[in-house]
């Protein structure tokens, strides 16, 4: 089958017939009779030359096609891997340095246990006094060798967002509220320093609501507290217990 293809502009989009062929129209793909299919476009005769000139034209048509979903697919993973380096270089260099066991305050079966974890319904919580080496555990154990969806996020910061998505500036408001959506969106999150933040009412909402929407979709938190889990209770005064005890729920606190 061959198609004398006309003068003039594509009736769909515009542009010239002239090098355009039939992109316009195979996307897109449907596997419909070809006499069909260019019958509908203005001015196109077709000659009709059996089947095989047929075959011929869906085999190429889907070489093509293959070959733009692997590019697609390769692109994106591209964006991964640069959104993945990006979110990595934001943790403060510190947290990024090898975890040494041997200069490390915490027992054996903790840093066994973090270093074994894999992404699931049930989170991580490690508590206790600050110099333990908590948190560069969880990014070196953890965030380091993960290769889903992550984000690391200090709970000062994200209380910080909480009151910022209601600034008069339209860019704070707006990366305030990416922030805060990206902590509910992402395949594990990582909390880090639970109880440093300035609590108020909103404050202590916004977090209960996090906790409860990524437990009850089994998105999994990975969380750090200086404090005990009684003082990190009072520090959220109302809310406090039931924050606590979701977290503890949906969490190995080793």
């Amino acid at each position: 089958m061959e198609a004398l293809i006309p003068t003039g502009n594509c009736k769909k989009c515009g542009q010239p017939w002239l090098g355009h062929e039939l992109e316009c129209y195979l996307r897109p793909p449907a596997r419909i009779p070809l006499n069909s299919f260019l019958s509908a476009v203005q001015g196109v005769q077709i000659i009709s030359e059996g089947e095989d000139s047929q075959d011929a034209f869906w085999k190429r048509r889907e070489a093509e096609i293959a070959e733009m979903e692997k590019q697609e697919r390769e692109e994106h993973e591209a964006e991964v891997k640069a959104l993945r380096e990006s979110r990595w270089r934001a943790i403060p260099a510190t947290y990024r340095e090898e975890f040494n066991p041997k200069l490390s305050k915490l027992p054996d079966g903790v840093i066994a246990t973090v270093k074994a974890w894999q992404p699931s319904a049930t989170g991580i919580g490690l508590m206790g006094n600050t110099g333990l080496g908590k948190t560069r555990l969880i990014v070196r154990g953890i965030l380091s060798r993960l290769d889903c969806t992550w984000i690391f996020l200090p709970a000062t910061e994200y209380a910080s967002a909480v009151r910022e998505q209601w600034s008069d500036d339209w860019g704070v408001a707006k990366a305030a509220s990416e922030k805060l959506a990206a902590a509910k969106a992402c395949r594990v999150l990582c909390l880090d320093d639970i109880g440093q933040e300035s609590p108020s009412e909103a404050v202590s909402e916004a977090f209960a609501s996090l906790i409860e929407h990524r437990t009850s979709r089994k998105k999994p938190i990975l969380w750090t507290s200086n404090l005990g889990a009684d003082a990190l209770a009072l520090r959220h005064k109302t809310r406090g217990a039931a924050l606590v005890r979701r977290l503890k729920e949906f969490s190995l606190v080793p």
